[in-house]
């Protein structure tokens, strides 16, 4: 299976365990979430600095990230990294 489509398999699966514990995601949220899943399925991971690139960059970088989770935001970059890509 080719990577991206991995990524894309893995990203499904873990919104549907999100979804499965009650955590639901708004609209923008999601938004943010299918960023990352991309820029994972191109570039294998994702780190607080890649916030400083396109299309991240456009959306607040780093700091609209931090607006749309919080304090989860670490929490979930480490998830979607190890879950995305196993």
């Amino acid at each position: 299976m080719p990577f991206a489509e991995r990524v894309d398999t893995n990203f499904k699966a873990w919104l549907a365990q999100q979804a499965n514990a009650g955590r639901q995601f708004t609209p923008d949220q999601q938004k943010w979430l299918k960023m990352i899943r991309d820029h994972i399925a191109g570039n294998h991971s994702i780190e607080p600095q890649d916030f400083e690139y396109s299309p991240f960059i456009q959306n607040g970088g780093l700091g609209g990230f931090y607006d749309m989770f919080g304090d989860q935001y670490t929490e979930i970059l480490e998830t979607l990294n190890g879950h995305l890509v196993a």
